[in-house]
């Protein structure tokens, strides 16, 4: 989804900008530390401007070759044992699998990432301490003595259980009649596989689809994504979409789960500016963004671009397509579009069809990342590698989806209605 130049549009913008600043960087990181040890411990330097031009280490490349690879390898080791020559070729290959993956992380589209905000982890366990508002000035006489402020939190507790991760292998005979062209294509297909996986367990770790089971939210392994682990931990039965939070008040879903509607974004606003935090306090939240289901993706593009907008106009959504169904008839009685630039639109297919809501983007929903992806490889003269005759490389990352704080967050249906 394209994001508008509004003000919202801009800051949704600016915060996917921040996080995939963030994550490249981190991944240049690994690429920068193995061509460091290749350079070492093989002498080449694989990012070097003859590298580049010659495609070597470039699997995307038109001129890269697993003969040329293979041939490269055995010059570089002619003088030592064959053991070394095929570890000089895994080294290699590794390279250009982490380079294609960095490459493709980057251009792949993924439309989730304006929704939360990426922070690194290098513990098992992160501790989290949202701390609430802190009480407010008291009106004394002069000479009265001031009362002490509270300061009061919630301690929440991240772990990082779980990676994503997948084994790419290329086999003996691949080099023997140079079929390079497969090794691109899954070298580039897992690429592409990596980000678009993490999306979609962003998405389904927003809905959490604690409210209702019968709508769990499927990640792009056809699996069901693990709802949110934070709810007990902010004393809350009902996480994250609660009509009535158990500390402090204020609820950010609707009572009953209602068709997406002008009606009803002009109601979760209203919601949004009455949201109290843990203490009962008032809370200052600024929605900025609508989220959807591409069942309604059109229908909200219609409604927050529109001039005007009729009394009578709603959306609904078929099963397979995104239908729009609005009264633009003449006669029909219009007004200024109070929503127009308002709302950046962020819509996912691994949210139900017509799940909606609106949100703060970036705000109480985190991605928090241990390593970003990374490619190692087997032993060649052992295990499956050497009985096999393959070479096996292991691309993974580590990462969690969590929620903080929900309130900046107003869900209108989970897709039920």
């Amino acid at each position: 989804m394209e994001i508008r130049e509004t003000a919202a549009g801009k800051r949704g913008a600016a915060l996917r900008e921040a996080n995939r600043s963030f994550e490249d960087r981190a991944r240049n990181h690994v690429v920068e530390s193995m061509r460091g040890e290749i350079k070492e411990s093989l002498g080449v330097d694989i990012m070097s401007d003859e590298a580049k031009a010659s495609g070597l280490f470039d699997i995307m490349s038109p001129s890269f070759s697993l003969k040329g690879l293979l041939e490269a390898a055995r010059r570089g080791r002619s003088k030592v044992r064959e053991a070394n020559v095929a570890g000089t070729v895994q080294q290699f290959l590794r390279a250009g699998i982490q380079l294609a993956i960095n490459n493709m992380y980057q251009k792949t589209d993924t439309t989730f990432d304006p929704m939360y905000q990426t922070l690194p982890s290098n513990k098992a366990v992160e501790l989290y301490a949202a701390a609430f508002r802190s009480t407010f000035p008291d009106l004394k006489g002069f000479g009265e003595e001031a009362n002490q402020a509270e300061i009061a939190g919630m301690d929440i507790q991240v772990p990082n259980q779980q990676k994503a991760v997948k084994m790419l292998t290329v086999t003996e005979e691949m080099f023997l009649f140079d079929q390079t062209s497969q090794v691109q294509q899954q070298a580039q297909q897992i690429a592409e596989n990596f980000p678009i996986f993490a999306d979609s367990h962003a998405a389904g770790r927003f809905m959490s689809n604690a409210v209702n089971g019968a709508y769990a939210v499927l990640d792009a392994n056809n699996n069901a994504v693990p709802v949110s682990k934070t709810g007990t931990q902010a004393g809350e039965t009902t996480w994250p979409w609660n009509v009535a939070f158990t500390n402090g008040g204020g609820k950010n879903r609707l009572t009953s789960y209602t068709a997406a509607s002008y009606e009803t974004i002009i109601q979760l606003r209203a919601m949004a500016r009455q949201m109290l935090d843990q203490k009962g306090h008032k809370m200052l939240v600024n929605p900025d963004t609508v989220f959807c289901g591409v069942g309604l993706t059109d229908g909200f593009e219609l409604m927050l671009k529109s001039s005007m907008w009729p009394s009578s106009a709603t959306i609904s959504s078929v099963a397979g397509g995104g239908a729009v169904k609005t009264d633009m008839a003449i006669g029909i009685s219009h007004a200024d579009n109070l929503l127009k630039g308002k709302f950046n639109l962020v819509d996912s297919i691994w949210l139900p069809n017509t799940a909606y809501g609106i949100a703060q983007a970036g705000k109480g929903f985190i991605k928090q990342m241990v390593r970003p992806v990374r490619v190692q490889v087997e032993n060649p003269m052992s295990g499956p590698s050497f009985t096999g005759g393959l070479v096996r490389n292991k691309i993974d990352e580590i990462w969690t989806f969590e929620w903080l704080e929900p309130r900046f967050a107003l869900l209108g249906s989970e897709g039920s209605v």
